[in-house]
Parts: structure tokens; C-alpha cells; sequence
């Protein structure tokens, strides 16, 4: 119900017969005991995976002027392969029929097993398991990875000045998580807009990373990138540029570095700050 408030009459139409109540649906909500989940997943989503599908079916471009590439393989552009091809016998992709007339008696195509004459809405039944599984795949994504991250990073947040006596430098116990978007929300929640800088976190590997918040969820402009005289140098020539030992990287754009250790990262974190103050100061 909540997703389909976001959308256009005929999309919820849609969104209904492609999602009905199912048990399997009911059971992925029940299980999650965290209050609201689902609610802030939604939230989150109301405008990126209902949205787009609206807009590209009711023809409403995603930004003004001519875009550099195009899309061909987001779920509307798959789920439109699955239609007939201009000179199958059979165009008939309504449920419970067939281009026959009835009976879908016609030749089935040489090159795919999924026929529309053949077999009578399959096209159709095939584009809803597309739709259905992808949509349950996205569920089970913020149910099992994208609430967990939340979680995460507000511990981090609450616990940022002890990582940091500027409360700008956030740690997450693991990386990978998708924190990004969860730094944004609950900096709007917390009334700490553009409060916090860098993230530190360790890689698989077990060593740090330092990386800087970017300025906002669609972008890859970095709030406070690394320092410009270390990026693109690499192992001892960047420790002994920055006097820091176990330096790994800092990549050509800033906007992360790595270390051997926790402590390491965290003073690159701290001297990346104190750098943009001492710029803040000299230009004032």
C-alpha cells in the first residue's frame, strides 16, 4: 500500500497484479522483528526502483537535455524484451489467450525455449516472475543488509566523539555495509546536517580504510577529499609524505585511502582535517 501511494493510477493497478498478498510476502514482513522497518525501506525506495518504473512507462525523462548513453538492461527495458517480436504469428500477450485464437497451436521459434504461440501467456507469466522475484530479491536485501547497516551507523554516529574529539569521523566495525544513505537520513533526523566527514572501516583484508562522506546520495563529489598533495601516491613514498607509517594508498580523486592499521587511518582521517582547517584559516 505504501509503495503504490507513490505512484499513478494505472501503475497501481499494475504493482497489484504483480505483487498480490502472497504468504511468502507476508512471511518476509513477519519475521523481521525491528518496528518500521518496512516502512523505512519503502520510504527509501519510493522514489528509486516504483518511481523509475512509472516514469519510463508514462514517458517522463530522468533528466533534461540528451543523456550520454542509454539504459537497455533496468527492469523495464527486460521485462519489454520478453514482449513478441514484430514478425512472431502470435502478438497476443493478454493472460488467458492465445495469437490462435484459443488453442496456441502456432510454430514455436527455433531460437528461444519461450514461445507467445506455442504457449499462451507465457510472456506474460514470465514477466511477472521477473517483476516478483526481483522485487522479493530487493525485500530480503533490506530486511536481511540495508536495516543491519542502519543500525550500524547509528552507533557510529552516537559514538563518534569518542573516536574523534571533532565528532566529524565516524567508525563502522565492518565494511561493506551500505552506509551512505543511512548517514544522510539520519543526519536529517539528528539535525547534523553535513556534521560528519570521514568514515573509518576495515576491508577484507583486515586493513583500514578512511573514506569521505560525499556531498549528497547521487553523487561522487566527496565533502572532504584526502589531501591533494597524496593522492595517487602509494605504500612508503605516501608514508613518508604524510608521516604516517603503514600508508597503502590514496586514490587519484580523495575521496579514500587506505592503511595497514586502525591507528594509521585514523590519523589520516585527523590530519585531512586539520589540513582543511589550516586551509579555512589562511583563506579567512
Amino acid at each position: 500500500r505504501s509503495v503504490a501511494a507513490g505512484l499513478s493510477p494505472p501503475s497501481r493497478c499494475r504493482l497489484r497484479s504483480v505483487y498480490p498478498p502472497s504468504p511468502a510476502l507476508r512471511d518476509a514482513c513477519a519475521s523481521c522483528s525491528r518496528p518500521g522497518w518496512l516502512e523505512r525501506a519503502v520510504s527509501s525506495r519510493r522514489k528509486t526502483k516504483p518511481g523509475e518504473i512509472d516514469a519510463i512507462d508514462n514517458g517522463i525523462s530522468q533528466r533534461d537535455g540528451e543523456p550520454r548513453y542509454a539504459l537497455t538492461t533496468n527492469l523495464s527495458a527486460r521485462v519489454g524484451h520478453l514482449n513478441p517480436r514484430w514478425n512472431d504469428p502470435d502478438q497476443d500477450t493478454e493472460v488467458g489467450t492465445g495469437g490462435d485464437g484459443g488453442g496456441g497451436t502456432a510454430a514455436a521459434s527455433p531460437v528461444l525455449p519461450l514461445t507467445f504461440g506455442s504457449v499462451p501467456q507465457a510472456g506474460f507469466k514470465r514477466a511477472m516472475e521477473l517483476v516478483g522475484g526481483e522485487f522479493m530479491e530487493r525485500l530480503d536485501y533490506y530486511h536481511r543488509a540495508w536495516l543491519p547497516a542502519r543500525a550500524l551507523v547509528e552507533e557510529a554516529i552516537r559514538r563518534r566523539f569518542e573516536v574523534d574529539a571533532s565528532g566529524e569521523v565516524l567508525e563502522l566495525p565492518q565494511g561493506g555495509c551500505p552506509w551512505k544513505e543511512h548517514v544522510f537520513s539520519l543526519e536529517k533526523e539528528l539535525a547534523l546536517p553535513g556534521a560528519l566527514q570521514l568514515v573509518l572501516y576495515p576491508d577484507r583484508s583486515g586493513q583500514w580504510r578512511v573514506q569521505s562522506i560525499p556531498v549528497g546520495p547521487h553523487t561522487f563529489e566527496s565533502r572532504l577529499p584526502l589531501p591533494e598533495q597524496w593522492r595517487g601516491v602509494r605504500d612508503e613514498a605516501l608514508s613518508q609524505l604524510t608521516g604516517i607509517p603503514g600508508c597503502v594508498f590514496v586514490h587519484a580523486s580523495g575521496f579514500i585511502g587506505g592503511n595497514r592499521t586502525r591507528e594509521g587511518a585514523l590519523e589520516m582521517a585527523r590530519q585531512t582535517l586539520a589540513q582543511r582547517q589550516g586551509g579555512e584559516a589562511q583563506s579567512s
